[in-house]
């Protein structure tokens, strides 16, 4: 009777509760790892660019009905941009956008798996010359030239700013050729003077540095991780009292108490990897289950559907397994510890013998 308790208490208490505490654990150990979002920032950063370009392909082949149903006024971007020979991977090799966006990243990340309690800051020097480079002049010039052609109050606003006003002090415009009602493109002359203004506007508009995280945050950041650390200790001592009892309900001899106590624990981590190893399987494979959801969006067609799919497919494998990996380590962490307290009872055994 006792040992049927014991495997009641083992299989609906001991295993169980070990098992949600891993998950718990797991996960709170990388949600609050600074590891754990700076690798995140750098497979987004990877596939930003990729992402982009995927989705201006997908978008620019749409039917022209549902394009301007979707982009509405601002379609003529979407053509601008699309039919830009350089896609935005290639531009943010050739000006090392990536580069400087995972040194900034991994800098920021470091500062905080130190305990930096200063501000930290992302400085956009590096980010600035970039923009100010050829390569991203050129780019400009050739979305600029996708552009409709200019109206003739366009048209006027610039040769009035770039040929017949520019030298005078009785001129009062002021360009701006990022705002909506100046998005067109005037001639072979006009355009390399607009493509150059619109890049000085992006370049200045960029602050010499960009606050991340401040110091109240920081701090908040590290108290809660050390709370979490001391609750991962307290946590543990649930399921190590619900298999001390189902260890000692199974047998007073300490050699089979310590064998059950084992071979739970590791049916418990065992059981935890396996649904680690599934969840991961399953949740790879999410975004083919967007063919098959009816959705009641304006975006709903099978077009926009794999669009979104592709959105996600980027980032989702990486993602999933760097949130599972603490909950695998642990899982096999558990396991080892099994194994070495089942080889102790053959010491046990020994001893006993002696």
């Amino acid at each position: 009777m006792k040992r049927f308790f014991s495997f009641f208490i083992f299989s609906f208490f001991a295993i169980p509760t070990l098992i949600s505490v891993i998950y718990f654990i797991g996960i709170i150990k990388a949600i609050t790892n600074p590891l754990f979002y700076q690798q995140v920032a750098n497979k987004i950063i990877k596939n930003l660019p990729i992402t982009a370009d995927a989705l201006l392909k997908s978008s620019a082949n749409l039917p022209l009905a549902e394009k301007e149903k979707v982009f509405g006024e601002n379609l003529f971007l979407l053509e601008a941009f699309s039919k830009n020979e350089t896609s935005l991977n290639d531009l943010f090799f050739q000006i090392k956008l990536n580069s400087y966006l995972e040194k900034e990243t991994n800098s920021a990340f470091e500062k905080i798996n130190s305990y930096y309690q200063e501000p930290i800051y992302f400085d956009n020097q590096l980010l600035k010359e970039s923009l100010n480079t050829i390569n991203f002049n050129q780019y400009l010039l050739t979305t600029i030239n996708n552009l409709p052609k200019c109206s003739s109050q366009q048209k006027q606003k610039y040769l009035d700013i770039f040929l017949n006003n520019s030298q005078t002090k009785s001129s009062n415009i002021v360009l701006n050729p990022l705002s909506k009602d100046n998005l067109c493109q005037m001639d072979e002359k006009i355009n390399p003077l607009i493509a150059q203004k619109a890049q000085e506007i992006i370049v200045n508009s960029i602050p010499e540095k960009t606050l991340i995280f401040n110091s109240e945050q920081l701090i908040s950041f590290y108290k809660l991780k050390k709370y979490n650390n001391f609750l991962i200790y307290f946590l543990f001592l649930i399921p190590i009292i619900f298999f001390i009892i189902g260890g000692f309900l199974f047998s007073t001899q300490k050699i089979l108490i310590l064998r059950s106590i084992s071979v739970a624990i590791f049916i418990s981590g065992l059981i935890s990897a396996l649904i680690s190893k599934f969840l991961i399987s399953f949740l790879v494979k999410f975004p083919v289950m967007f063919n098959n959801v009816n959705l009641t969006s304006e975006l709903n067609n099978t077009t926009q559907i794999e669009q979104f799919a592709s959105l996600i497919k980027y980032f989702l494998v990486d993602l999933i397994n760097i949130l599972f990996n603490p909950i695998i380590k642990i899982s096999f962490s558990i396991m080892v510890s099994s194994i070495v307290l089942f080889c102790l009872s053959f010491f046990l055994k020994k001893t006993n013998n002696a």
